[in-house]
């Protein structure tokens, strides 16, 4: 498959390219799909948890924000981290 850059981006894979980081155009489009393929995973995660979140709330399962629920939480962050205990 041949590809052809707008100049502005062959100058940006050339550039990459001199750093020394890659040796070939290849190489750099290689890591950058590498990239892209990650942050698309990071994504799908994102929404994965939005959704259940929204379930959880459509079902009734929430707490309310308040300034006593933040501190409880920092308390029990605290604690966990004191005890090197992983935080449900």
């Amino acid at each position: 498959m041949t590809i052809q850059l707008i100049p502005k981006l062959e100058a940006r894979v050339e550039e990459i390219m001199t750093s020394g980081h890659f040796s070939s155009a290849e190489e750099v489009v290689d890591a950058a799909l590498r990239l892209l393929g990650e942050r698309e995973r990071k994504i799908a995660v994102l929404e994965a948890a939005l959704k259940a979140s929204e379930k959880q709330v459509e079902e009734g399962h929430w707490v309310p924000h308040t300034p006593q629920l933040m501190e409880r939480l920092k308390r029990e962050a605290t604690e966990h981290a004191r005890l090197k205990k992983p935080i449900d």
